[in-house]
């Protein structure tokens, strides 16, 4: 797990070794995650799901915001 802020932006990103099928890039799990990204950020969020670095990574940008 890896985390960044990159100027009014935050990074995260999940790492795991293995590949990605093809087969579950569309699962509810995945759809469940992305409904509630828009819900919550609308397009100023983004999540994407790749495989880089002999595993797959998901990755989440979102609005950084220091306010609690």
């Amino acid at each position: 797990v890896r985390a960044l802020r990159e100027g009014s932006r935050l990074r995260i990103e999940v790492f795991n070794t293995g590949r990605l099928s093809p087969a579950r890039s569309d699962g509810i799990g995945l759809a469940n995650t992305r409904s509630r990204l828009g819900q919550l950020y609308g397009d100023r969020s983004t999540f994407e799901l790749v495989e880089e670095a002999g595993g797959v990574v998901a990755r989440f940008v979102l609005p950084w915001s220091e306010s609690p």
